[in-house]
């Protein structure tokens, strides 16, 4: 009886995660903030994006936890040193399609001319609040 109710909960509580779908405001708003932690070298506040509160998530599709976030952090910052040590702002938004791992959301640089570089997260909305997934990835395109 309790597994039937706790999987009836967790059922529920996915339902709603994923009923929300994410705007660029928001996705803006998220990845700026994450670029300030990154600017500031703020990993605690980096790793504190994964909130302890979600236990669902924590239990099932949390691969990440600790160091392998702390670990994520510090290459997000050397594979993105080319726009801190710029100063650059995010040039581009984009706000992927929603699948079983959440939504992606990408922040994009401009690092040359013909080249952006960037990072992205999949993320989940509980309560009104981007929730990341799993670990940030990153990307380099050229035109």
């Amino acid at each position: 009886m309790k597994k039937i109710f706790t999987i009836i909960i967790c059922v529920l509580l996915l339902a709603v995660a994923h009923a929300q779908k994410i705007s660029e405001k928001e996705a803006q708003q998220f990845l700026e903030k994450v670029w300030g932690y990154l600017k500031t070298s703020d990993s605690v506040s980096f790793v504190n994006l994964w909130s302890p509160e979600d236990s669902v998530w924590q239990r099932v599709h949390r691969p990440a936890k600790g160091m392998n976030l702390y670990q994520s952090f510090n290459h997000l910052k050397i594979f993105l040193n080319p726009a801190l040590s710029e100063n650059l702002n995010i040039d581009r938004v984009e706000v992927g399609e929603e699948n079983a791992r959440g939504t992606r959301i990408t922040a994009f640089f401009k690092a040359r001319e013909h080249a952006s570089i960037g990072f992205h997260f999949y993320v989940v909305s509980i309560n009104n609040k981007l929730i990341p997934r799993g670990t940030p990835g990153i990307l380099a395109m050229s035109k």
